[in-house]
């Protein structure tokens, strides 16, 4: 064999090792993430965190240094070499149990979130039925993994079959709005919030970087703008909204709060060695005025060092503003008097126990319907097919004036495919605001990490696809 033979040979070895374990530890961090669903373990955060050992926060430190540096390798690897893709699925499809180990054993190891992991695994099985019958979803029958709640009996191009997002919007009576974010970047540019205030359309928009103008395209770097909109939907004017340019923010949302506009959104920080944490700020502006100042909540993790946080709502009700950080569970703080440390109100139990599409989180703020005299909001979840590739599903839910869930989607209002060419790995169909105008839904909606949209879909028809609880 040549030596042109063992380095080519060394190079895709290398390369698959990347691709798995920036699997491996993206699913470790989807378990992170979901720690927040579990009620049981916020009472005794406080006490759990004093236990923390010097060891557990480097082994914590380890894995996402090894995350972050994985990932950027997979995706620099896969830009100039996209069939070490093919590897990738190939070891995601074959050797899924390693995964599951390299979980279980860091999660013995790593006394700090030991407890979490226990109790969040204990309490997504609870709700996990074997063998789930298939569920037809528009035009596509959606298989599950028999054993594997995290996954689907699919491969990405299964999804191909499914109605592309447009035309899921269509069955509802409604369409799909592409919003033109050319005059922003030429790269990815989605996520889109939608606001109303005084007769003027606002959105935000999370921008990657332009690939075209790095020396690495494959490195990730993300920034919210604000745009003010025609009504037909059209980018009249925008600019960056955060002053902090040495931070990644992602996937803001915007609320009016006593005439005042409030953005929260994520802010991505780097630390040393490649470690980084996930918390969110929020901030008051003025539009065409930066945010200078953010306030990061005292709420959970939020305020530490190595915080996962995302998906809270910002909600005005009865001249209060609120912070939804669950939806179910339904966990609310008040933070009229003092955004600093909110003040928990509101904690109810989980009561949504037959949505088989992944843990369901927060996605837009609650809206009222009045002639149901109900809050609507929409919320997100996700499922990794057999290659490695999530795929999102999309619901609703209604709830009264004392918080509690009484309608909700049994199966998904929308799917998302692979039609629209995808920035990472996952196919998304992400709302992240709604607004109604007459009759009829505004739901602003980002697809795939490529393309901002606006669903117009008739309230009522939305409305009458819920399940009483």
């Amino acid at each position: 064999m040549t030596l042109r033979k063992y380095f080519l040979l060394f190079f895709i070895l290398f390369a698959s090792t990347a691709c798995y374990s920036s699997s491996g530890l993206e699913e470790l961090e989807s378990i992170l993430e979901r720690k927040k669903h579990c009620t049981e373990q916020q009472t005794n955060s406080e006490t759990t965190r004093n236990k923390c050992s010097y060891f557990s926060n480097l082994a914590y430190s380890a894995i996402h240094n090894i995350s972050l540096a994985t990932t950027t390798i997979k995706r620099n690897v896969e830009y100039f070499f996209p069939f070490v893709s093919t590897v990738h699925s190939y070891l995601t499809r074959h050797f899924g149990s390693i995964n599951f180990a390299l979980s279980t054993t860091f999660s013995i190891f790593t006394n700090k979130y030991k407890n979490q992991f226990s109790a969040l695994e204990n309490k997504y099985n609870i709700d996990f039925q074997p063998n789930r019958d298939p569920i037809l979803i528009h035009n596509m029958i959606v298989k599950f993994h028999p054993r594997d709640p995290h996954l689907l009996d699919h491969k990405e191009s299964d999804f191909m079959k499914c109605i592309t997002p447009a035309e899921q919007a269509a069955a509802y009576g409604g369409e799909l709005i592409s919003i033109d974010t050319c005059k922003i970047s030429n790269a990815g540019v989605y996520n889109p919030c939608i606001l109303q205030h005084k007769g003027k359309l606002y959105t935000t928009l999370r921008v990657q970087r332009d690939a075209s103008a790095s020396l690495t395209p494959c490195i990730y770097e993300s920034y919210i703008f604000l745009a003010e909109m025609t009504k037909d939907f059209e980018i009249a004017s925008y600019y960056p909204l955060i002053q902090d340019k040495t931070k990644l923010h992602e996937d803001a949302r915007l609320i009016i709060f006593k005439e005042n506009f409030y953005a929260s959104y994520v802010t991505v920080t780097p630390h040393m060695l490649g470690l980084y944490s996930a918390c969110i700020e929020i901030g008051q502006f003025i539009p065409g005025k930066q945010i200078a100042t953010p306030i990061r909540p005292n709420i959970d993790d939020n305020t530490e060092k190595n915080s996962l946080q995302k998906n809270w709502l910002l909600f005005e009700k009865d001249g209060k503003l609120l912070i939804i950080n669950t939806i179910d569970p339904m966990i609310v703080h008040d933070a009229t008097d003092d955004l600093k440390n909110p003040k928990k109100v509101v904690e109810k139990p989980k009561v949504i126990k037959d949505w088989h599409y992944g843990p369901i989180r927060s996605s837009t703020a609650p809206i009222l319907i009045r002639e149901h005299n109900k809050y609507l909001s929409f919320f997100h979840s996700d499922l990794k097919t057999a290659d490695g590739i999530r795929e999102y599903f999309l619901g609703a839910l209604l709830f009264d004036n004392e918080f509690n869930i009484t309608h909700y989607s049994k199966k998904p209002l929308f799917i998302s495919t692979p039609h629209t060419e995808r920035f990472l790995s996952a196919n998304t169909i992400l709302p992240f605001g709604c607004i109604r105008q007459g009759d009829n839904l505004l739901l602003s909606v980002g697809i795939n990490d490529k393309m901002a949209a606006i669903m117009k879909i008739p309230v009522s028809r939305i409305i009458e696809t819920l399940n009483y609880l």
